[in-house]
């Protein structure tokens, strides 16, 4: 690609149909090897690969018109980034929370049952000298 095109990769086309068929081969239905079924590249039978060039880097950018449309549809979803980060980072602390209360919860469920087994072992020895 650099020796058609030359170093500045801003000038390179996307695809260049040439250059895929010299690599990997043209078959006889006109398909071109490893570029996938679903990339339309109008070769064929009646098409001159030699002559078919893929979508140029050019053709991708905006127009003056399109440039504020851009820029508000980044700034919408660069909003929508921050305000889906604030609200993993929110439920993040809620759970650790919620695991923090759990914890706690355990700690004073174990230490009920500690006293309430020690208040039945006492009943039962009590119980027990009782009969003797």
């Amino acid at each position: 690609m650099t020796e058609k095109y030359g170093e500045d990769m801003s000038k390179h086309p996307i695809v260049d149909s040439g250059v895929w068929i010299k690599i990997g081969g043209e078959n006889r239905k006109g398909r071109i090897y490893g570029i996938g079924h679903s990339l339309d590249l109008g070769i064929g039978p009646h098409v001159s690969s030699s002559t078919v060039e893929g979508p140029s880097s050019q053709n991708l950018n905006p127009t003056t018109e399109e440039i504020p449309t851009l820029t508000t549809q980044i700034s919408n979803l660069q909003e929508h980034v921050k305000t889906q980060l604030q609200a993993q980072t929110d439920m993040q602390a809620l759970m650790q929370a919620q695991m923090k209360a759990q914890a706690e919860m355990q700690a004073t469920m174990q230490q009920q049952m500690q006293e309430q087994m020690q208040s039945f072992k006492r009943e039962l020895l009590s119980a027990l000298k009782k009969q003797k």
